[in-house]
């Protein structure tokens, strides 16, 4: 302030401010939650952001956040941190951390379930596809159940698919197959019934008698797999007409 008298003599009061920040900015209004916990690493996007001032009431704008945690391929951390800087090149650091921890097991769909006639078209189902929470494809395992297990004839077979995802949740998916035959085989070329003559106080018969054996078809089984045996009775006194032949197969019986 230069002061003059009426005869212009001068007087001279300086003033001196030094403006030097000692504060940094600081999170300005209600607090930002600072934490969250999700399943899947895409759900842990960058957060909102909070406030920050100088010290002189001036809005920061917000830097590039630095990524880092320990976040790999399934479960861990991933922590967005944001270093504010003032004109005086004073720091606030403000942290946001995300937990990504898998809590739901896998989708699988409804068990199936079929009632087939031979073992051979109890085939493997067609396999559902199976994704974990953060739709991630799993590869199940397979396993294979029969009872009365190892099946022969009939009873029921169960593929059974356990699908793991990463972090160990688990879920089974099961196709059960009913196998119940209920066809007969087909028996063709049985021969015609055989008259025996016998006479008075004969005890064997008077002619011996040879045929084609008949062929026998399966709605399973190849002619190959059946096994077939045969018994011919008739009457050894007096007269009469009488034969019948037995076919045994791999499944039960028919005359």
């Amino acid at each position: 302030y230069n002061y003059l008298d009426c005869s212009n003599l001068p007087f001279t009061w300086v003033f001196t401010y030094t403006i030097e920040r000692v504060t940094p900015p600081t999170e300005f209004g209600t607090p930002v939650a600072i934490t969250a916990t999700v399943e899947c690493a895409a759900q842990a996007i960058a957060p909102a952001l909070p406030v920050v001032k100088d010290v002189c009431g001036n809005t920061l704008t917000a830097p590039a956040p630095v990524m880092s945690g320990t976040y790999t391929t399934c479960e861990g951390t991933i922590i967005y941190t944001y270093n504010y800087t003032d004109c005086a090149g004073l720091p606030f650091t403000w942290t946001f951390t995300y937990t990504i921890d898998h809590t739901s097991v896998p989708v699988v769909p409804a068990n199936g379930t079929a009632t087939v006639q031979c073992i051979i078209d109890a085939v493997t189902p067609t396999v559902p596809v199976v994704t974990d929470v953060c739709g991630v494809a799993i590869t199940p395992v397979l396993n294979i159940v029969e009872n009365p297990g190892p099946l022969v004839t009939e009873g029921t077979r169960t593929y059974i698919y356990t699908y793991t995802d990463c972090s160990g949740l688990s879920s089974v998916w099961q196709f059960e197959y009913t196998i119940d035959d209920n066809i007969a085989p087909v028996v063709t070329g049985c021969p015609a019934t055989i008259t025996i003559q016998t006479g008075a106080g004969r005890t064997t018969c008077d002619k011996n008698y040879t045929w084609t054996a008949p062929s026998v078809t399966d709605n399973c089984s190849s002619l190959a797999n059946i096994a077939i045996t045969w018994t011919i009775t008739g009457a050894t006194t007096g007269s009469g007409t009488g034969n019948f032949n037995t076919y045994v197969f791999n499944k039960g019986t028919s005359t």
